[in-house]
């Protein structure tokens, strides 16, 4: 049997970690023996994401954190050990006892995996997102520092294609080692989870949905200029956004006339009977790794719209399964237009949506991500 461990930050539970909850629940337990290790006790994304992704784990797999930081000053000096002294802490609090060990996204994880003085194991770096844009504005020192992390590294995984190509051009000295291997989803507990009933009623006019925790990457600024406009235009519809979050940054964006159309309702953890009601999925990002909300939305269904920003574009199809548009605000703006008007459209894509999804079931998908496990 094969022991493997996933690190990851902290126990919120996000898009990532829905996919580590997945696959973890879904390796042969007879063949791994499976541990999560996070760096961190407590969210840290803050309050708005309380919820512990070890609730959801079967039983046979084991649990653990390093540092407890619901203790106040425990997040400054955590910090500072995994910088300075990452080899002895892993020493310390991990050892050197698993045949596989995977740094389960990159930042926090994979430094402090890069770090860690495995002799017996190898070491599995997995790839979320864009490179060239989390590596943005380095110079070439900042860049061949972030070379040598992942130099440590037996192999690399990527979700998606584009997630692949964009970390290979710029660092292609790595292209012997990296891999990709789609996000799965559980289609069936996608489609239970969605039959719950929540009180919210849907609204008369079309509703859009977008799900993704409010940070820049997820493009909800542009998002609402966009709604702005159509507004002005003379569109009706409501918008519902699914996130914790700081929202600070769009504050300044939203006036009256949109507030009355718009609903944040924070994080959900079972976003599934939102999705279930909407019209359109919008996913506004500037980037995405591979969007497990387009993988779930497809599950239920439902016509997407996505800018052309990663992951998206793969799922889709190139525009096959659901309405692809340019990374940018006025092919956005013209996209919704479209989505809003043209009812045969969110016909046609509703009813490509199961079909596809298919193609990213578990079952589909586990037997690839259980070969590079090992």
């Amino acid at each position: 049997m094969k022991r493997v461990l996933f690190i990851i930050e902290s126990p919120s539970l996000g898009g990532a970690e829905l996919v580590l909850k997945d696959i973890a629940n879904s390796l042969d337990a007879t063949l791994f023996d499976v541990t999560i290790c996070s760096l961190f006790k407590k969210s840290v994304f803050g309050k708005s994401y309380p919820y512990e992704i070890k609730q959801d784990f079967r039983n046979s797999i084991q649990y653990r954190y390093i540092f407890n930081n619901g203790i106040p000053g425990v997040s400054l000096l955590a910090n500072f050990c995994l910088s300075r002294f990452p080899s002895f802490i892993y020493r310390l609090f991990i050892r050197d006892k698993y045949d596989t060990v995977v740094a389960f996204y990159e930042g926090a994880p994979t430094r402090f995996l890069s770090k860690a003085p495995i002799k017996r194991g190898k070491k599995i770096a997995w790839l979320h997102t864009s490179t060239i844009l989390s590596q943005s504005g380095k110079n070439t020192i900042l860049l061949d520092k972030e070379e040598r992390v992942y130099r440590s590294f037996y192999r690399i995984i990527a979700v998606s294609r584009d997630s692949a190509n964009s970390f290979l051009a710029l660092f292609p000295v790595f292209s012997f080692k990296t891999f990709v291997a789609y996000n799965p989803i559980d289609l069936q507990t996608i489609r239970e989870k969605a039959r719950e009933r929540i009180e919210q009623k849907r609204p008369s006019v079309p509703l859009l949905v977008s799900v993704g925790r409010i940070t820049w990457a997820k493009g909800y600024d542009r998002y609402l200029r966009v709604l702005k406009n159509l507004l002005k235009k003379g569109f009706s519809f409501q918008v519902w956004i699914i996130g914790g979050g700081e929202r600070s940054f769009l504050e300044r964006i939203i006036d009256k006339d949109l507030i009355e159309n718009l609903v944040f309702w924070n994080h959900q953890d079972n976003p599934f009977p939102f999705i279930r009601m909407a019209d359109w999925i919008v996913v506004p990002s500037y980037v995405e790794g591979f969007s497990m909300v387009v993988l779930e939305s497809l599950a239920l269904g439902k016509a997407i719209l996505a800018t052309d920003c990663g992951g998206p574009k793969e799922i889709l199809g190139d525009g096959t399964y659901g309405l692809l548009v340019q990374n940018n605000e006025v092919a956005l703006e013209k996209g919704l237009e479209r989505a809003l008007t043209d009812l045969d459209l969110k016909r046609k894509f509703e009813l490509l949506a199961t079909s596809r999804s298919s193609d990213f079931d578990i079952s589909s998908c586990l037997p690839r991500i259980e070969k590079l496990l090992t």
